[in-house]
C-alpha cells in the first residue's frame, strides 16, 4: 500500500497529470541544467508519487497532545499542481511522527521542492531548517561518530570473508573485491575482470 494501490495510480487522472510532470521536468538536475540518471529519476517519481497517494487516502498520522499517533484528515488535493505548503506541512508532521532518519526527511523536502520549481510554485517550501521545530532534525550529521567497519567492531576481516564465502563464494568475493579495492557494492557487484584490466 505504500506505493499506492497500482489500479488507483493507474486510472486516476491525478496521477496521469503527475506522470506527465514528470515527463516534462523530472529528468532536469534542479541546479546547472544537467540531467539527472534513471535511478535519480525513478526515486524522484517514486516517492512523490506515494507521499501524494498518502496525503490523498487519508493514511497520514501526526503525533497527538499525548505523544499517541492519531491520523490526520484525508486532503482530496485535485491536481498536482495544486500542492500548497498546508500539505507539505501535513508531509512533515507525519514523518516526523514516523521517526524517519533526518536525511531521509531533507532528501522528501528536496523532492517536493524540486517539483514545487516545475509546478511554477518556487517559493512554496521555505529551506529545511526553517520549516523544521525540532533542532535534532534541523541539520544532518554527515560525520560518523562512531567507527562503523568491520576492523573497528573487532570482526576479522579475511575470517569473516571466508565464513561467507563458504556459503556463498559470490557474495565473497564481492566482499573480498570491497575489502583489498575499496570499492563500493555496486562496482564490485557489477566488475568484469576481463574488461576490468
Amino acid at each position: 500500500a505504500l506505493r499506492g494501490d497500482p489500479q488507483i495510480v493507474r486510472k486516476s487522472r491525478f496521477y496521469q497529470e503527475l506522470r506527465e510532470i514528470f515527463k516534462q521536468h523530472g529528468w532536469a538536475a534542479r541546479h546547472g541544467g544537467k540531467r539527472v540518471s534513471i535511478a535519480t529519476y525513478s526515486l524522484r517519481e517514486e516517492h512523490v508519487r506515494r507521499e501524494f497517494y498518502r496525503l490523498r487516502a487519508g493514511k497520514l498520522v501526526k503525533k497527538g497532545e499525548d505523544g499517541l499517533l492519531v491520523s490526520q484528515p484525508r486532503d482530496a488535493i485535485p491536481t498536482p499542481r495544486c500542492l500548497k505548503r498546508k500539505h507539505i506541512d501535513a508531509l512533515l508532521l507525519d514523518w516526523i511522527a514516523r521517526d524517519l532518519s533526518v536525511s531521509y526527511i531533507h532528501n522528501l523536502l528536496s523532492m517536493f521542492r524540486t517539483m514545487s520549481m516545475w509546478i511554477e510554485k518556487p517559493n512554496l517550501i521555505p529551506a529545511t531548517v526553517d520549516i523544521i521545530d525540532d533542532p535534532k532534525r534541523k541539520r544532518r550529521c554527515q560525520a560518523a561518530t562512531r567507527d562503523k567497519s568491520w576492523s573497528g567492531a573487532g570482526i576479522n576481516v579475511p575470517e569473516k570473508i571466508g565464513e561467507i564465502a563458504a556459503t556463498d563464494p559470490a557474495v565473497g568475493l564481492v566482499l573480498e573485491l570491497m575489502w583489498v579495492f575499496g570499492l563500493r557494492l555496486k562496482e564490485a557487484s557489477l566488475l568484469c575482470p576481463h574488461m576490468a584490466d
